[in-house]
């Protein structure tokens, strides 16, 4: 049966489909309520339901949003990135690319970075000592601002990557990538090819169990309202995927990495978009912040696995 065709008010255009959880296949899913057009605060996006399987806890919007026009959601990275200094990154990927080194064990390792965006992770990578850097990024723009910075970005998806190449990395990198795929499923089992036995999954993706959904949305319930704030479908940055602690294991687990360590925290600054009632929200969620990292239910979760040296029946690339 076809699905829905349904445009937001800024002129971005979905199908809407049912699906099944990418994870588990056909399985119960209990639904958590609505997001999206009416039930976001803005009236962003279009209204999908948010359901979470029972099976593995992974959360997804179903109907499933697929945009007609996937370029259009990444069109402008300037505006995209707003809220994000591009040196603030570097120093951040700085970091990350330290502890990312130190867990490779190698003087001079390689590095994969998938959805590269502007291209601070391979530049950061560089800085710290990878020997050899490559990024992927389906968006044209992402690729165009990343070239006039000095970075040349592959213009492909990871699962096509994966099956047209014969090599492994000592690491690879999704930072901020997971949530908003088509299939993080299909994603994660690419990984699983392109790490090299031993090697390092570094992965950046929201926490959904976090104490700002849970306030927001009991404080919904009480108002008698069916909407919730996990994930943000359908309108950008288009997360579409939700993950815990729970279902991130339960993925990572199924395609032979072994969690290393998880680390749930949040930065105590929250951006407002000026307007009253922003600049309260914004308010709100930073005094809920300091409780959230000292609880583990903070909004980011940091993850670092590492590909099993052997899988059963399984021919390691060299």
């Amino acid at each position: 049966m076809p699905g829905v065709s349904v445009a937001d008010r800024e002129g971005n255009e979905f199908v809407l489909d049912t699906i099944v959880c990418p994870v588990c296949g056909p399985s119960t899913e209990r639904t958590i309520g609505l997001r999206g057009g009416a039930h976001h605060w803005q009236n962003r996006g279009v209204e999908t339901r948010i359901v979470e399987c029972t099976s593995c806890g992974l959360l997804y919007a179903n109907p499933y949003p697929t945009p007609t026009d996937f370029q259009r959601l990444y069109a402008d990275p300037e505006k995209y990135f707003e809220s994000h200094d591009l040196e603030g990154r570097r120093r951040k990927f700085r970091r990350v690319s330290r502890q990312i080194l130190a867990h490779c064990q190698k003087r001079s390792p390689s590095l994969l970075d998938v959805g590269s965006g502007r291209g601070e992770m391979l530049l950061a990578a560089r800085d710290v000592g990878f020997e050899e850097v490559i990024g992927l990024e389906p968006s044209i723009a992402n690729r165009e601002f990343a070239a006039e910075h000095g970075v040349e970005l592959i213009p492909k998806m990871i699962e096509e990557f994966a099956d047209e190449t014969d090599r492994v990395f000592d690491a690879v990198t999704l930072n901020a990538i997971l949530e908003h795929v088509p299939n993080p499923d299909s994603m994660i089992e690419a990984c699983g090819r392109l790490v090299a036995p031993g090697g390092v999954l570094y992965i950046d993706v929201p926490n959904e169990a976090n104490l700002l959904v849970m306030v927001g949305n009991r404080l919904n319930r009480l108002r008698g309202s069916r909407t919730v704030l996990q994930l943000s479908p359908t309108f950008p940055p288009y997360h579409v995927f939700g993950f815990t602690e729970r279902s991130i294991r339960h993925l990572l687990e199924k395609h032979g990495f072994e969690i290393m360590s998880i680390r749930v925290s949040a930065w105590l600054r929250v951006r407002s978009n000026g307007s009253l009632k922003g600049r309260a929200r914004a308010l709100a969620a930073m005094s809920i912040q300091p409780m959230a990292n000292l609880t583990r239910t903070a909004h980011n979760m940091f993850i670092f696995a590492r590909r099993s040296v052997a899988r059963d029946g399984v021919a390691q690339r060299r």
